[in-house]
């Protein structure tokens, strides 16, 4: 059954989530580690996943153990430094590794941030290609322990690798992916993001395409969130074969073209101005509460993407067995 999406206010849509019912029948709709193709029900677990990293690491081993996706007993390893944060559960049979989004004190703040802060000038790698400043300081800062726990846990027990990540989550997980397929010999199963922006030049891209897990890379963007159009495309490319969620709960590999900068303002300003015209009467506590957010901002939030990809899930659940659309991999 579809779920509906949350109100498009700031109180339901800021992270961390904790009255989510994350992994909802979770045993009717298991996640599939060998996955080599896009899965539906896989998008799903780790929107959820991603969705869920924004909260404390006690909630996070209270969630994963009641749906057995992490190994009875054992605690949930956390990495951070600064604004990066990022966990590392595994089962039997699988490795998760997922990046934390923005603090939830500064989600809105941050969305800002991403559009216009002038730390993404690029800058080369230790592999020769150029990429987002700022996201390669955040993963450099954890890269050694993070990548020592990875390394630990494979060689205890082989098992598939996967990452997530929502927004700058998503980016310092397409970081991370590449540092470890350069760096090490362990082989990623895949990496689902969720409303990434751009994160290397072309260089970047072609490096990236050349690794064997490169066809299990999908990036998903939900309606008109503005966050993977950001920075510009003169300097950066997406990876990923393009999963856009469009209005009718369908995936598609093409998304239609972005609103120029001034509709973007024109449509922001129209909202907040409703926004408060409907609430001129409320205290501050009850405008807060319905104070509505525009689109564009609200189509990026966590909470809206793990409804979303739900709900493009269970459309397919009935639907015949079709030729797959995923073959090539489209860049924007």
């Amino acid at each position: 059954m579809k779920k509906p999406l949350p109100p498009s206010t700031l109180a339901a849509l800021r992270p961390p989530s904790y009255e989510h019912r994350y992994f909802e029948n979770w045993k009717l709709h298991p996640f599939d580690p060998h996955a080599t193709r896009f899965n539906y029900c896989n998008a799903w677990w780790l929107s959820e996943i991603a969705l869920l990293a924004y909260a404390d690491v006690d909630f996070i081993q209270k969630v994963f153990d009641e749906a057995e996706l992490h190994e009875t007993g054992a605690e949930i390893k956390t990495f951070q430094k600064d604004s990066l944060w990022c966990f590392v559960a595994y089962t039997n049979e699988t490795i998760l590794i997922a990046f934390r989004g923005t603090e939830m004190q500064g989600f809105w703040d941050s969305i800002q941030d991403l559009i216009t802060d002038f730390n993404f000038f690029p800058v080369k790698d230790d592999g020769g290609a150029k990429v987002h400043r700022g996201f390669l300081s955040a993963v450099e800062s954890i890269w050694q322990e993070l990548a020592a726990h990875i390394i630990s846990l494979y060689s205890k027990k082989p098992r598939k690798i996967w990452f997530t990540g929502h927004s700058l989550g998503a980016a310092l997980a397409t970081l991370a992916v590449d540092k470890l397929a350069r760096q090490t010999s362990l082989p990623v199963q895949g990496l689902y993001t969720f409303g990434s922006p751009r994160v290397g030049d072309l260089s970047f891209l072609q490096r990236f395409l050349s690794y064997p897990f490169a066809r299990n890379v999908y990036r998903l963007v939900a309606g008109a969130d503005i966050v993977p159009h950001v920075p510009p495309i003169r300097w950066f490319r997406h990876v990923g074969q393009l999963c856009f969620i469009n209005d009718r709960d369908e995936i598609v590999r093409s998304m239609p073209r972005m609103l120029s900068h001034q509709a973007v303002l024109k449509k922001t300003l129209k909202a907040l101005a409703k926004s408060l015209e409907n609430a001129h009467l409320k205290k501050i506590s009850e405008l807060y509460h319905s104070l509505i957010v525009p689109d564009f901002l609200a189509d990026h939030a966590p909470l809206s993407y793990a409804t979303r990809v739900w709900n493009c899930y269970v459309q397919t659940l009935n639907q015949k067995p079709r030729k797959s659309i995923w073959r090539k991999i489209p860049q924007l």
